[in-house]
């Protein structure tokens, strides 16, 4: 691995420990100022539910 791929891998895993903390803190110190965040939700079908 380079260490160009080691810190992006780096990188990755510091967001997606924020994530799982909910940590948005952590999320924004991560992004530019002027990122855009675009989230898609699916819930997944449940049994009990048509």
């Amino acid at each position: 691995m380079t260490s160009e791929e080691r810190a992006v891998a780096e990188v990755l895993a510091r967001y997606v420990r924020a994530v799982d903390r909910r940590d948005e803190a952590g999320v924004a110190a991560l992004s530019a100022n002027d990122a855009v965040a675009e989230v898609t939700y699916r819930p997944f079908p449940r049994p009990d539910h048509p």
